[in-house]
């Protein structure tokens, strides 16, 4: 920065001479030589006064002192200037008579601007105010440049710092403070190894354009980008280095880096919650994703039972089959895990050694010491829940906990849809049994309307009755019950092996239920009953269970012709704690329905019969 030098008639003077004539005569020099007085004193006391007076006035403000060592009053020129405030310090010339040693090596103490011994001639006078007032815009410069390099320094955001060849901390910038966590005045006394090793590092690697360092401090890990440059000055090399902190950048960069393995395992997760409906093809591949994306030592996955209000372990990542045992089944409301899957939060522990007893002892020998849940929700209805852990403190950070719990949200879904969808497969199941076995139960009764044209006889016809059907249906044992010309007849058929024990049941059972239904009180007999195949005791190894009797459903029918009327009951037992479907109820009922057909053919063909024989009974009289 240059600046044009002030015209004289510009600068101010001011004038402090004891001598009155001698006041007169320099004031009439000065201003002949072009320059302003803007003030004459003999003392110490009236100059103090009317500088500070002037200091009001700023057009009258002095540029330069005229001072005489030797004053009016107790204080001479050179204690007068040496006790002036800052405020009113300007550059002053001594104008005296004494050429001693003694006053010249006070006044340098003052640091004036020039020293005139008297008499001086005029060219003399204007020669040192020239020089001085020179001096004081050269001083005037280099303070405002200094002071724009201390903006500078004190601005930059990087630290700056300036080492000399021998290693010493000239300069030390307000940012390298802030960076370093080092005051400035106890950096400039010390040498960087005494500093800081990153310091140390600088001097180290000078031949390195960039280097990069990575601090532990109280506050954290900060990173930092070095660059430095040679300078030259006066045949002497000095080494600047700036010092930029980048750790909010690394940390942006390590977000971004971040949020990008977040988001690929999120995609990796939700690719395979949406592969299949089934859930144990699903689950084990989303806690290995959350796993190794979430860089994780393991991870639990758990099932919610709604039966027993408990969480069963559905797959496990890292964990030993010692541990699985301790950690499932868990009650809800029951170790820190069943407390979460009772909550709607995600929650995360960064130390759980300080809380022992909220997880089985068995997690801290297997070396948990960081924990990350999530239940798996949806409208209040829990699925499940998942758990994270590491075998590292405070491992888990707020977006791994963001993350587990969108991909818990997404796996409630799937666990609705895979609900739904079994519900789906589940009736489309039952429909397609329900159509097989109707399609059987249609075969069944066109066979037994086929075999009924072929039938002669009750035992004939109800052997092809219980055979048919006992290809649909599981019944250990059936038997019909009706009126044979007035006699009471119940013909057996077994479906499977039975034991005595069962089929004496089966005849009880037949006896009481007829017994209760017929209006003239019947009791049978045991010859009444006709075995109409052969009855199969079942092997001595056979469950003793399948052998009780079980289930006992009675179907009626009647039927009314002209030769015979027929009411009776089809009798249908079971073994054990086996129950009749309803398809196989509706089949019985049926076969009730048939029963009076096939009987009303059977009777028709015997009424047929018996008038043939009629007949030929009436011929054979005839011929005789």
């Amino acid at each position: 920065m240059n600046k044009k030098a002030m015209p004289k008639s510009e600068k101010n003077i001011f004038i402090l001479e004891d001598d009155s004539l001698q006041q007169y005569a320099l004031k009439r020099t000065l201003e002949s030589l072009g320059y302003r007085v803007v003030g004459c004193t003999a003392s110490a006391q009236e100059a103090l006064e009317s500088l500070q007076a002037l200091q009001d006035t700023p057009a009258d403000k002095p540029s330069l002192l005229l001072v005489d060592i030797r004053l009016q009053g107790p204080v001479d020129g050179i204690e007068f200037v040496a006790s002036l405030p800052p405020e009113l310090k300007v550059p002053h010339i001594f104008i005296t008579a004494f050429n001693d040693e003694q006053h010249f090596a006070r006044s340098i103490q003052t640091n004036p601007a020039g020293y005139i011994l008297k008499p001086f001639g005029k060219l003399a006078l204007d020669y040192q105010i020239r020089l001085a007032l020179r001096n004081q815009e050269n001083e005037i410069q280099l303070l405002e440049k200094n002071a724009l390099l201390d903006s500078f320094l004190s601005g930059s955001k990087d630290g700056i710092i300036l080492i000399d060849k021998e290693g010493r901390i000239l300069e030390w910038s307000k940012s390298s403070e802030s960076i370093f966590g080092i005051p400035r005045e106890i950096a400039l006394s010390r040498t960087p190894k005494e500093l800081d090793r990153s310091l140390s590092i600088l001097l180290q690697n000078q031949n390195s354009s960039l280097l990069e360092v990575k601090r532990e401090t109280a506050k954290g890990v900060q990173h930092l980008q070095i660059t430095h440059f040679s300078v030259r000055w006066k045949n002497e090399a000095y080494t600047c280095f700036i010092v930029r902190d980048v750790t909010f950048l690394k940390q942006a960069e390590e977000s971004i880096l971040q949020a990008n393995r977040e988001l690929s395992v999120l995609n990796q997760a939700l690719a395979t919650i949406g592969k299949s409906f089934r859930l144990e093809e699903v689950l084990p591949g989303v806690l290995h994703i959350l796993t190794e994306g979430l860089q994780a030592s393991g991870g639990v996955l758990y099932l919610f039972d709604e039966s027993s209000e408990t969480l069963q372990l559905s797959c496990s990542q890292g964990v030993s089959p010692t541990l699985q045992k301790h950690l499932t089944p868990i009650k809800l409301g029951e170790t820190i895990l069943g407390q979460i899957a009772q909550s709607d939060y995600t929650l995360g522990i960064d130390n759980l050694s300080l809380e022992p007893n909220r997880l089985p002892p068995e997690t801290l020998q297997e070396g948990w010491k960081s924990l990350l849940a999530v239940p798996i929700k949806r409208e209040s209805k829990l699925f499940g829940l998942i758990a994270l852990f590491s075998t590292e403190k405070q491992s888990f950070n707020p977006s791994a906990s963001r993350l587990l719990t969108t991909i818990a949200h997404e796996l409630s879904i799937s666990f609705e849809n895979a609900l739904l969808y079994q519900k789906t497969r589940k009736i489309n199941i039952e429909l397609e049994q329900k159509v097989t076995e109707r399609t059987q139960d249609l075969n069944t009764l066109a066979e037994l309307s086929r075999e009924l044209t072929f039938i002669v006889g009750y035992r004939e016809l109800f052997t092809v009755l219980f055979s048919l059907l006992h290809r649909t249906s599981s019944f250990a044992a059936a038997a019909v019950y009706f009126h044979q010309e007035s006699s009471p007849v119940v013909f057996l058929y077994y479906g499977s092996p039975v034991s005595e024990e069962f089929d004496g049941r089966f005849r009880e059972k037949i006896e009481d239920y007829v017994l209760s239904a017929t209006d003239n009180q019947v009791f049978l007999k045991p010859e009444v009953f006709f075995v109409l195949n052969e009855r199969v005791f079942p092997p001595e190894r056979e469950d003793p269970s399948a052998r009780l009797f079980g289930e006992l459903y009675v179907e009626p029918f009647e039927q009314k012709g002209d030769l015979y009327s027929h009411k009776g009951y089809l009798f249908f037992a079971a073994q054990g704690k086996q129950k009749f479907q309803d398809r196989v109820r509706h089949l019985f009922l049926i076969a009730a329905q048939h029963t009076t057909l096939m009987l009303q053919a059977l009777e028709y063909r015997l009424g047929i019969e018996k008038k043939r024989l009629e007949q030929v009974v009436a011929n054979l009289h005839e011929g005789l």
